[in-house]
């Protein structure tokens, strides 16, 4: 038997985020993708997700909203939708540019795969 953990897509929820007043409403939207992500332990596909956002374990949520094997990663991007770097966010914070809050969510599943043997599932 092997087992393994795996996150088949994830989706991306953002909204335009002003230092002195907060997430501003109507300005967000939500993209996803279809990549799949495997590995043989948690700990890998975990950090194979923050690879995959640019974040840390520090804005990683497990079981986000109270739903198992949910899990949500929180970062800031710029206007291209890449991480935002630490000088974009001084100067975010000084209202000089524009960044935006994203979670990314990912639904985590231990996949247990064993081999069948066909001639009994055929008589």
């Amino acid at each position: 038997m092997n087992t393994y953990y795996q996150a088949n897509g994830w989706a991306k929820f953002y909204e335009e985020d002003i230092y002195q007043e907060g997430c501003i409403p109507h300005t967000g939207g939500l993209i996803d993708g279809n990549q799949l992500f495997k590995a043989e332990t948690l700990d890998g596909l975990l950090q194979q997700l923050l690879n995959f956002t640019g974040g840390d374990s520090s804005c990683m949520e497990l079981n986000s909203c109270d739903e198992a094997g949910r899990v949500d990663i929180s970062i800031m991007e710029n206007a291209d939708g890449c991480k935002a770097a630490q000088w974009e966010i001084d100067s975010w914070k000084e209202a000089d540019i524009q960044l935006w809050d994203c979670i990314y969510t990912f639904q985590i599943e231990k996949i247990t795969a064993e081999a069948v043997n066909l001639e009994e599932m055929t008589a």
